[in-house]
């Protein structure tokens, strides 16, 4: 403790000692499993009510999850509470491990579980009982990558005052014909007239602010919502240079918690016999640990439960999932399991999402088609009807869909 830095007082208690220690294990780089600190150091687990409640942002997010039960991640979450109680000012980035050896336009980094535990972070008790809790999700595409426009800015501000329930009026975008350098410079600086007057709006809540920027990308961005000295932010992003407090970066699944939330979307309980079998281990195995890769493969085996069984249908994903292997390894951009989860997950969906095969034999296209605008247009759940519709308008309108289904098209 003393090699540390760390006071030591000769008059403090054994429950204080305990928890300052818990405080010390946590600040470190490796710590031991959370629950055997808590267990050593009897720190308890209940936290305070919070008066805020979930915020919806959040809600929407553990919606996504079957019976919205996240997997805990307690180690992760309790090192991220850790350095958000030391201050009412740090600003924390949630990176992956995976995040390194990819690209931004690559899926492979997507998927590892970042936005979910900003999610945890952020809905826990003591983080509620503290802070006024704010999320804003940032969108990017091709046209404002590295540029950020006014109405860009503003947008983004809306939702956050939404969040707040104020309804602030913020001047018009004028739109000039000018050369883009200075349009740049124009709404620049009418974006940093905008944040003042945020930053008026911040000032005047009762309690600090959390601010989650999920997905940023530099540090820019995070600037433009920097709106006081003492405020907090927790960042998700894929870049590993930003200039934040402090970054944990996650790394796969341990086998235990692949199992477990493998589990939880399959529809059983943790303790479930299926966690203690080989095809089970075989299966997240096969996925690389990778939460996102494991979600979908679960959601499958869920569909096969319903015409092969609990035991064939976890035989035919295992086949199926040795198929996708066989099918990237004879691929020419195949690398290794580390660096090509993306394709895996891809791979997986392309499958998933063809119920049956083509005439050649491969997953068939239109089908996937099909069932992504049904995504696109429906946010929650999807009617069967209206797939059934849409389909048989492809059957009698594109000689495509019927050369997909081939002998299996009946005159039904």
């Amino acid at each position: 403790w003393i090699d540390l830095g760390f006071p030591v007082e000769t008059d403090i208690g054994d429950k204080e000692f305990r928890n300052r220690a818990y405080s010390v294990l946590m600040s470190l780089f490796w710590v031991p499993n959370s629950q055997n600190l808590h267990w050593v150091c009897e720190v308890e687990e209940e936290a305070p009510e919070a008066e805020n409640p979930v915020p919806p942002a959040i809600l929407s997010i553990f919606h996504q999850i079957r019976r919205s039960s996240p997997l805990p991640r307690r180690d992760c979450v309790h090192r991220l509470l850790s350095r958000l109680n030391e201050g009412s000012h740090t600003t924390l980035a949630i990176s992956s491990l995976q995040d390194k050896i990819e690209t931004r336009n690559s899926l492979d980094g997507v998927g590892m579980g970042k936005t979910t535990l900003a999610a945890l972070v952020a809905s826990h008790a003591t983080v509620r009982s503290k802070f006024c809790i704010l999320w804003l999700r940032l969108s990017h595409n091709q046209w404002n990558v590295g540029e950020k426009s006014y109405y860009w800015y503003t947008s983004c501000l809306d939702k956050l005052c939404e969040q707040l329930c104020v309804k602030p009026e913020w001047p018009r975008p004028v739109f000039e014909m000018e050369p883009p350098s200075v349009r740049r410079k124009r709404e620049e600086e009418q974006m940093f007239h905008v944040k003042e007057k945020m930053k008026k709006i911040i000032q005047s809540q009762s309690k600090d602010i959390l601010l989650v920027l999920d997905d940023a990308w530099d540090d820019q961005e995070i600037e433009w919502f920097r709106f006081q000295e003492n405020q907090s932010i927790i960042v998700t992003t894929k870049t590993h240079n930003l200039s934040v407090s402090w970054t944990l970066e996650i790394d796969v699944l341990t086998e235990a918690e692949a199992l477990e939330l493998f589990l939880t979307e399959s529809d059983y309980p943790p303790t479930h016999v299926l966690s203690t079998s080989l095809e089970a281990k075989s299966t997240v195995q096969r996925c690389g640990y990778h939460p996102l890769t494991i979600r979908t493969v679960a959601r499958w085996f869920r569909l096969k439960q319903v015409t092969a069984g609990v035991v064939k249908g976890l035989e035919e994903l295992n086949s199926e999932l040795s198929a996708c292997f066989a099918k990237l390894r004879h691929s020419s951009h195949y690398a290794n399991r580390n660096e090509n989860l993306g394709k895996i997950l891809t791979e997986v969906l392309n499958i998933m999402l063809s119920p049956v095969l083509a005439t050649d034999g491969q997953p068939t296209k239109l089908m996937k088609l099909c069932l992504s605008s049904m995504a696109v247009v429906f946010e929650d759940k999807v009617p069967l009807e209206a797939v059934h519709l849409l389909w048989g308008e492809l059957l009698h309108s594109d000689p495509s869909a019927v050369n997909e289904l081939g002998a299996n098209l009946t005159e039904n």
